[in-house]
């Protein structure tokens, strides 16, 4: 199973591996805009750019590993690439499997990563300018835009979240 299982990782890895290099290409933007730039506010094009680059990556990547994860399934059903998957001396039900496990993983490992990530860069934020009401109003702003009606508490955030 864990060969299976390396071997479906193996397949998505470029797809993750380029989510990555966005994902650090938006973090630099936040970085340099928020210690590099003498004298910035919070609301600084650099920042701003990061901070949207991070939020729309961390949306956009995880639905992109779990559309991908049934892109490479329906694939290796209709090629004969994936023909010969199942000429492997394995059950159907360990590669099929492996498949949903390694979906199940990325994800989890996607969102956990994300999430981290965004608490990191909040507690940078809060840091620097240590101010929390104007945090909540950003974090207030964004759900408006995205149209999201969820009272801003640790029980809300955490629902948007997850």
């Amino acid at each position: 199973m864990r060969a299976l299982l390396k071997y479906e990782f193996r397949k998505t890895w470029l797809t993750k591996l380029l989510l990555l290099g966005i994902t650090g290409v938006g973090e630099l933007l936040f970085l340099i805009g928020l210690y590099l730039i003498p004298g910035a506010q919070i609301d600084n094009d650099w920042t701003s750019i990061g901070i949207l680059i991070l939020v729309l990556t961390a949306f956009g990547g995880v639905l992109i590993i779990g559309v991908e994860s049934v892109v490479v399934l329906h694939r290796d059903m209709n090629t004969r690439q994936g023909y010969m998957l199942y000429m492997t001396p394995r059950s159907s039900f360990q590669i099929l499997g492996a498949k949903m496990l390694e979906n199940g993983l990325s994800l989890a490992i996607a969102g956990l990563f994300f999430f981290l990530l965004g608490f990191l860069d909040v507690t940078l934020l809060l840091g620097k300018y240590g101010q929390i009401e104007l945090m909540w109003d950003y974090l207030r702003q964004i759900m408006d835009m995205i149209k999201v009606n969820v009272q801003i508490t640790p029980q809300g955030v955490a629902s948007v979240v997850a």
